[in-house]
């Protein structure tokens, strides 16, 4: 499922209780209520495991925050998780500035320079 409001757009594919959300473009008082509308449906109907890539996202402001913390609230209510899949260097410098989704960031770039490393590793063929 595709959605467009304002500047961005976001993608929803889910499975069960898992879902992937990729965004695209902003992330600001524009755009942020829909996806938080959508993503809380998203749990209201049994998601618990929900993943999103910010690789799109080139602009993200308090109410773009705001709506991704009220969204991995409600999953820790359910005994859910929000994990942060990917991130744009511009969306996670304003995250990392305002303190919030550091492990999920950490977590991110680890596995990023793991799949870096092993693209690197020389061929046993």
């Amino acid at each position: 499922m595709e959605l467009a409001d304002g500047g961005g757009s976001f993608r929803v594919r889910r499975s069960d209780s898992v879902a992937e959300v990729r965004i695209s473009g902003p992330l600001t008082l524009t755009d942020a209520p829909a996806l938080r509308h959508r993503l809380s449906r998203l749990v209201d109907s049994g998601v618990g495991r929900l993943s999103v890539d910010l690789s799109g996202v080139g602009e993200m402001d308090r109410v773009g925050i705001v709506a991704l913390l009220v969204v991995a609230k409600r999953l820790r209510s359910v005994g859910g998780r929000l994990r942060i899949t990917a991130v744009s260097a511009e969306c996670e410098q304003t995250l990392r500035r305002r303190h919030v989704f550091t492990d999920e960031l950490n977590d991110c770039r680890a596995a990023e320079a793991s799949r870096a490393a092993s693209d690197e590793l020389p061929s046993t063929t």
